[in-house]
This record gives structure tokens, sequence and C-alpha cells, in this order.
């Protein structure tokens, strides 16, 4: 699979993914973008830790076989 066939696949997923899922991909992409100099504030990055967990303690994610069956569609 070419890189642009990942990256639309890949925007497709968010299109379809929850709000909780939106989050966590950009605070890891945020947090691993290699492409970019900025360093994460500590404080930010312990912040968006601390949301999601608060999104998986309320029940808010995707199980594991739900996403494998999302996948496979």
């Amino acid at each position: 699979m070419s890189n642009i066939e990942i990256r639309e696949e890949v925007h497709k997923y968010i299109d379809n993914s929850t709000d909780d899922i939106v989050a966590a991909l950009y605070a890891m992409l945020k947090t691993y973008n290699h492409d970019n100099d900025e360093v994460v504030d500590i404080q930010e990055y312990n912040a968006d830790i601390d949301r999601a967990m608060k999104a998986m303690d309320n029940g808010e994610f995707d199980l594991h076989d739900d996403v494998k069956k999302e996948f496979l569609k």
C-alpha cells in the first residue's frame, strides 16, 4: 500500500471514529510527529493522559474485537 493510500485510509478511519479516539490519535500524533521540532510540554502531555484515563473510566472506549470487526469491513 502506498503512502497516499495509507493516508486516505487513515482519514476514513478518523472520519468514522468517536471523538475520544480522534483525541487519542491527535495526542499520539502530536507527541510522535518527527517532522515537528516542537517539544510537547509535560503538563500538556499529562493532561492528555488524564483526559484519556477519565474517558476510559467513563466507559468511553472501543473493545478490541469491535475495532477488529470495523477494520476488516
